[in-house]
């Protein structure tokens, strides 16, 4: 074999030295703009096109106090806790407050304000309540009203643990008991205490219902001065504030996460009535309208307010018994369909006659289920929400259009209490309209806020010869 000369062992000594050097220069250069790239990626202002649950993690500080974004460091999550003024994000036109990130990126949210009102039947875990029925897809025909309204559930949201074990005392909340395979739901009392309570961007002034019931079956809610309370009554109507698990997957739109500014899911730029989405205010005919859900391609929108007149709000009797026909003398229906639909602005060209359901309670032994409320049709222009709508909050002392069971003498009312209440016919409420207004309406103008609601097209005047 021939040995290798001094001469040749120096030169694959240097040649390696060189190869090891140029790899080391490019390795090192290849490490600094990854970490240049990651700083723009995730420290940049501009969130667009970044995973939801870096954009979070990135762009806040984890905080050594217990307040702002915290660190479990035996599992690899993130939770807001106690006081938080970065963690907004819209979803589906509703805004939202970030509650955690799980350590596969799952981010869960829950609505700022609730978004509708309603009871919770003793003794039936959320699971099994009408609430349930009414926010999930289930088995039943007119089940996930809310869900229906939300922007590309299947794709945006996952199924999550609801916790609704009883608890007895709220300082000794635990996580016993759990069921599977929900995709909307409640704030547990757990999750309630270990993100701050009452010192916690969770107490926004409403009252909302918890998961948890007690072991007599009472469930447990949220006062106005975030304090947690027992139900007194089946018929206490209390906020829905839902509670969502954003998948791994899903891409940032924009945003930084403050409320001026908050982290924005989907984009909706509509061109026509029938592209809204849940919840976008209307203004027509001096009223502000929410649009409560797109039907057939047409927009159902409830009142934001109450019926007025001459610049007053109208109280009256319901009517001589509880029956929803439009044509009946007398009474709401027919006050709605004569007088007040004959002051909204050209009625024949922004509303078209809607099929509206109607149905009943009973009234001692009843769930008070939203999804009662889905027995009979009737067709009108103008009618009034049953409490299987959206924004039922929004407003106190006004009928329902949902009958009792047992007799023509009483009608559902939301109460001033806040409380579904079965009165009698005489007795005097407010009115809060509901329309159908023509999907091919064109939008003007606005943003669909109450601030800058959407101005519809006006109609087409006839030309002056």
């Amino acid at each position: 074999m021939k040995k290798t000369s001094k001469r040749e062992r120096a030169f694959q000594i240097i040649n390696t030295v060189l190869v090891v050097g140029i790899l080391g220069f490019y390795l090192a250069r290849l490490l600094y703009y990854k970490k240049y790239f990651d700083d723009i990626y995730f420290n940049s202002r501009d969130t667009a096109g970044k995973l939801f649950s870096d954009v979070i993690i990135a762009s806040h500080d984890v905080s050594l106090t217990n307040n702002g974004l915290i660190k479990n460091d035996e599992d690899g999550s993130y939770a807001f806790k106690g006081d938080c003024s970065n963690n907004y994000v819209i979803y589906s036109n509703g805004v939202y407050r970030i509650m955690d990130v799980d350590a596969e990126g799952n981010v869960r949210i829950i609505s700022q304000q609730p978004v509708t009102a309603g009871t919770m039947y003793d003794t039936v875990p959320f699971s099994q309540s009408g609430i349930c029925q009414w926010l999930n897809k289930t088995d039943d025909e007119h089940s996930g009203a809310f869900y229906d309204t939300m922007n590309n559930p299947a794709n945006f949201l996952i199924d999550s643990p609801v916790y609704e074990n009883p608890v007895d005392d709220p300082a000794k909340p635990d996580y016993s008991r759990k069921t599977d395979e929900i995709v909307i739901r409640l704030l547990s009392l757990q999750d309630y205490s270990t993100l701050g309570g009452a010192n916690s961007y969770l107490n926004n002034g409403s009252e909302f219902w918890l998961t948890n019931p007690d072991s007599n079956g009472r469930h447990w809610f949220v006062d106005s001065q975030g304090n947690v309370a027992l139900s007194g009554s089946k018929v206490e109507l209390k906020g829905i504030r839902v509670v969502l698990t954003i998948t791994r997957t899903v891409i940032a739109k924009g945003g930084v996460g403050t409320k001026e500014d908050p982290y924005v899911l989907t984009e909706n730029e509509p061109k026509t009535v029938r592209a809204l989405e849940s919840g976008s205010v209307i203004s027509y005919s001096g009223y502000k309208w929410k649009v409560n859900s797109i039907v057939n391609g047409n927009a159902v929108l409830i009142m934001d307010g109450l019926v007025e007149q001459d610049g007053q709000p109208v109280v009256m009797e319901y009517g001589t018994k509880a029956e929803y026909t439009a044509k009946a003398k007398g009474g709401v229906l027919s006050y709605l369909n004569n007088t007040f639909l004959t002051s909204l602005n050209s009625y024949l060209t922004y509303l078209v006659e809607n099929e509206w359901y109607y149905g009943a309670h009973e009234d001692v032994q009843g769930s008070y289920s939203p999804l009662d409320n889905y027995a009979n049709t009737y067709k009108s222009y103008v009618s009034i929400p049953n409490n299987s709508y959206l924004f039922l909050a929004d407003q106190k002392d006004y009928f329902l259009n949902t009958m009792s069971a047992s007799t023509d003498k009483l009608i559902y009312t939301v109460s001033n209490d806040n409380l579904l209440y079965a009165d009698l016919l005489e007795n005097q409420h407010h009115i809060r309209a509901v329309i159908c207004m023509n999907g091919q309406t064109r939008l003007l103008s606005g943003s669909g806020t109450p601030e800058d609601p959407y101005i519809v097209e006006s109609p087409a005047q006839p030309e002056v010869n």
